[in-house]
């Protein structure tokens, strides 16, 4: 295996998104000989190729470009911040970022604890809040947020 920084940029997003090289080729259209070529013969993509890798992780095209070797560094006339790659970021973290962020806009939506999440895990499913009708109902009368 050729350990080139094309092969770690994609190899990192693909961990931190959970994918493996098939979802990423279902969600790329790159075919699994691409990935296979960038991986054990240390191929580069051609610019169109890592504008799509970029686009399918949702990560800045630029970050893309600089890890293919498209663009080095120096390339550029100014410092360019490219934002943080989210899938890097821990859970709780993000998590905690996100609680801070309702605060500050006074959202009413409650974010269960994981302690609430542990009493009751039929009522939710791995990022996406399940309710059941009763739940609802007692959000709905109360203003978004479970009677208490």
């Amino acid at each position: 295996m050729h350990n080139t920084e094309w092969w770690r940029y994609v190899e990192e997003r693909l961990a931190a998104r959970d994918m493996t090289p098939a979802d990423f080729e279902r969600e790329s259209g790159i075919s699994r000989s691409r990935i296979n070529h960038w991986r054990d013969k240390g191929m580069l993509p051609t610019p169109d190729l890592a504008r799509k890798v970029a686009e399918t992780f949702r990560d800045p095209v630029l970050r893309a470009y600089l890890a293919a070797g498209i663009l080095e560094p120096e390339d550029l006339d100014h410092v360019v911040e490219l934002p943080p790659d989210l899938g890097a970021i821990p859970t709780d973290v993000l998590i905690a970022e996100f609680r801070r962020r309702l605060k500050d806009v006074g959202n009413t939506v409650s974010i269960p604890t994981d302690e609430e999440i542990a009493a009751h895990p039929e009522r939710y499913s791995e990022g996406r809040l399940t309710l059941g009708s009763e739940e609802r109902a007692r959000r709905g009368a109360s203003g978004g947020t479970p009677a208490g």
